[in-house]
């Protein structure tokens, strides 16, 4: 069963464990992602859409909505954490991210942001889901 408790406790370890200066924020107003420096906004309407979408199906191989709320959390602390290890390189990334969306047909999660990230995700989220 999903909670904001379980969401939350994943967040707090991590939080503590890469000493994370950010919030965690249940939104319906903006959409799911890092908004650097401090705050990680999940959605859950945005991301029950999300999960119907076979793309994200093939990226993130999750077989059920906790499984993937979960992805899509740990996602975004692996933003947060390239964020603090080096916010100038973070930040250029994300300016590049921004341009390839305007010029080019680079699917998003082929990115080198979205790329690192979901490669935390997929080595984390084995702590969470059994």
């Amino acid at each position: 069963m999903l909670n904001k408790k379980y969401l939350h406790s994943i967040f707090k370890y991590y939080k503590k464990k890469y000493n994370l200066k950010s919030k965690l924020v249940f939104t319906k107003i903006n959409s799911t992602g890092y908004k650097s420096p401090n705050t990680i906004y999940i959605n859950y309407s945005e991301n029950k859409f999300h999960y119907k979408l076979l793309d994200y199906k093939y990226r993130f191989q999750y077989s059920n909505f906790v499984e993937f709320i979960t992805f899509v959390l740990l996602h975004e602390i692996g933003h947060n954490i390239d964020y603090i290890h080096n916010p100038e390189k973070f930040l250029k990334q994300a300016q590049l991210n921004d341009d390839y969306n305007l010029f080019d047909n680079t699917p998003y999660h082929k990115l080198p942001l979205e790329h690192n990230a979901d490669k935390f995700a997929k080595k984390e989220i084995k702590k969470w889901i059994k």
